[in-house]
């Protein structure tokens, strides 16, 4: 399992310092749209079409034929614990190793797919699964993964704590960093928020601010051609 090494790799440090930001995006109402219908057609859901062009992403400005992305699941599917105050958060990962052979709208509905089966697993620990690989250690890197994606579908960004008390619901950054790169989705009823929360100093703000542009140029072009090959896409990138 090759860890990502990205185009600014030497400054990596030689222990994972945990420090970090983030740049918070809006998805534009055009590109927003987009998705939701792309997603409406290709038998996929909004989040899984965002996570394969996130894969697509990695693998493209990494450079790497088989990207492995974190995403966080939240467990809390036993009776009796869906309102419990706490975290009930499971990590697992998915690898994308035949990316380039596939097209946008397969590797959408194969991300809805693997989602959908994760969900029925999600009570798999994680680090379990860590210690039945193979992985030799390294201070300066997460195991398995260095980048995550996640939604945080919260029914309502206003609690209503009685007469004249409301909370607005918000995640602000708390100068730290758990990956290279920590995406969160946020669906809201005035379109799609994204926390792009990436670890420094291996990351600059000007860094984060290439990728999102990068990311968003991206995800048009791909609901724009859904059905051409990816690896056809990455050698025109590349050239």
């Amino acid at each position: 399992m090759e860890p990502l090494h990205w185009p600014f790799e030497e400054r990596r440090l030689p222990a994972f310092p945990h420090q970090g930001d983030t740049w918070e995006i809006r998805l534009p109402a055009d590109v927003d749209a987009l998705v939701h219908e792309f997603a409406n057609t290709a038998r996929a859901t909004p989040f899984a079409v965002l996570m394969a062009a996130y894969a697509v992403l990695i693998g493209e400005v990494c450079r790497t034929d088989t990207p492995v992305i974190g995403g966080g699941l939240r467990n809390r599917r036993l009776p009796g614990i869906d309102r419990t105050v706490g975290m009930f958060v499971n990590q697992c990962a998915f690898s994308y190793e035949d990316w380039r052979s596939r097209t946008f709208a397969e590797l959408a509905q194969s991300t809805t797919s693997r989602l959908a089966a994760a969900m029925d697993h999600q009570e798999v620990p994680f680090p379990l699964v860590t210690q039945h690989l193979t992985l030799s250690r390294d201070r300066s890197r997460n195991p398995v993964f260095q980048t995550c994606i996640s939604m945080n579908d919260w029914p309502d960004t206003q609690l209503d704590y009685g007469p004249g008390m409301t909370v607005d619901v918000s995640f602000p950054s708390n100068g730290g960093a758990k990956f290279d790169l920590d995406i969160i989705v946020l669906p809201e009823p005035g379109g799609t928020r994204m926390l792009w929360r990436y670890s420094t100093p291996l990351f600059t703000a000007a860094d984060a601010e290439d990728l999102v542009s990068r990311y968003l140029a991206l995800v048009t072009d791909l609901v724009a051609a859904p059905h051409a090959l990816l690896g056809a896409r990455t050698e025109q990138v590349a050239s």
